[in-house]
């Protein structure tokens, strides 16, 4: 048995779009039954491209089972996790390459817009086109990560050059997500509206064209994703000062959105 996970950084062209890649090769899953991806939801999209006949069933936040090679997770709630599951499909080996975006990412390379892969879990061909089946031929014969990593990479530049010429009007949703970031999610709607000199529905307008998201969900997930990088990385938590270091109501409205969001 030959199971691994390796993570690779991306280039300095491509540092501010992508957070990092990770490509997985399973020769023998032990428990087909149980083995899952579960895609905690950052805020974030990801796109994985499966090579050597890796072949998937996957689900998405409603619980809707399809079969794909290549597949686009859109930005999706904090409490609607979608799940990757491999089943036997008369292919031994589960093999594919995963690229975790920056927000924004996803739209400066592809110039595909948050509100129409929101909440969405898609077939990469769907989305990308014909394109994905010349990197997966690519990622078959590549000999090693190293070489499917630059594969990986050269593609993206390609998209996004090819891309460059198309555009949207979303730099006011834009710049309200780099604010909220920024704030750890912890911001309320009339501060945005005083800090941005524009009405609730204009907003709300703006920022769901650029990510798909209402204000109030994407707050929560950045606060939830801030406060846990922070427990992971601490020895000593204190619970309380989590509360009111990231806007909870109380300890227990904490730990009910813990629950929504893991499971």
């Amino acid at each position: 048995m030959n199971n691994s996970i390796s993570f690779f950084l991306p280039s300095p062209q491509l540092r501010d779009f992508i957070h990092n890649y990770y490509i997985a090769e399973f020769d023998c899953i032990p428990d087909r039954n149980n083995f899952e991806q579960r895609h905690l939801s950052n805020g974030c999209m990801e796109m994985f491209i499966g090579y050597q006949d890796t072949r998937s069933t996957c689900f998405d936040s409603d619980g809707k089972a399809f079969f794909i090679e290549s597949g686009v997770v859109g930005a999706h709630n904090l409490s609607g996790p979608v799940k990757g599951l491999v089943q036997e499909t008369g292919a031994k080996a589960f093999k594919f390459v995963s690229v975790n975006f920056r927000q924004n990412g996803f739209y400066n390379i592809f110039r595909i817009p948050g509100s129409e892969t929101y909440n969405g879990f898609f077939d990469g061909s769907s989305i990308i086109g014909n394109d994905i089946e010349r990197i997966r031929q690519k990622l078959s014969d590549s000999k090693t990560n190293a070489e499917r990593c630059t594969h990986i990479e050269n593609f993206l530049l390609e998209q996004y050059k090819k891309n460059s010429g198309k555009a949207f009007s979303l730099c006011g949703g834009m710049n309200i997500t780099a604010y909220i970031i920024n704030k750890n999610g912890n911001v309320r709607v009339r501060d945005l509206m005083s800090e941005f000199n524009v009405s609730e529905r204009t907003l709300e307008r703006n920022f769901k064209a650029a990510t798909g998201y209402p204000v109030k969900e994407f707050c929560k997930i950045v606060r939830f994703n801030k406060l846990l990088e922070l427990v992971t990385s601490s020895h000593d938590v204190n619970w309380a000062d989590m509360v009111s270091r990231f806007g909870y109501y109380d300890q227990s409205h904490l730990i009910n959105e813990f629950r929504n969001a893991t499971g």
